[in-house]
């Protein structure tokens, strides 16, 4: 039994773990809590949860690209290279929290569309009461004034003629 060697392919050196020190990690982080504050803070504005949803959407799309430029270009903004060729890097600290921001804004669309159906519905149901109430009325005054139309006029128990 030979121990395997560790390469940046294989595993991630300890190394290779995010620091705190990095400017631009710390942006990433801050950039994820203010996406999760924006879209609780606006769950009712529907044209503001849609932006939130598509820049989501394509920043986690063209996830493998903006790790191979990463991985390009990590000399000018970080101490190392955390940009590997399988993008867990880029998975762990972009994709993987936007994808749970992508599910909080689903359930909020999940929960506005059953809002918004059971409001329908009980509008639906005041205007079948209200369709029934004039139907009975228009009914009951069909009836009432169907004895006067006969000439049948009584007072205290007696017709007049």
């Amino acid at each position: 039994w030979e121990p395997r060697k560790c390469t940046t392919s294989t595993c991630l050196k300890p190394c290779a773990i995010p620091s705190l020190q990095e400017p631009w990690i710390i942006a990433i982080l801050v950039c994820q809590m203010v996406l999760l504050t924006l879209s609780i803070m606006t769950r009712k504005k529907g044209g503001i949860q849609a932006v939130l949803f598509a820049f989501a959407c394509g920043t986690i799309y063209m996830g493998e690209r903006l790790n191979a430029l990463g991985a390009k270009h990590w000399d000018k903004f970080a101490s190392q290279n955390y940009f590997d060729q399988n993008g867990v890097f880029f998975s762990t600290m972009v994709s993987g929290p936007l994808l749970l921001l992508l599910f909080i804004l689903l359930v909020n669309y999940l929960i506005s569309c059953v809002q918004l159906l059971v409001e329908a519905k009980r509008k639906e149901l005041k205007f079948k009461a209200r369709q029934r109430r004039a139907d009975q009325a228009g009914k009951e005054g069909a009836s009432h004034s169907g004895s006067s139309l006969a000439g049948d006029d009584v007072k205290g128990g007696k017709k007049n003629i």
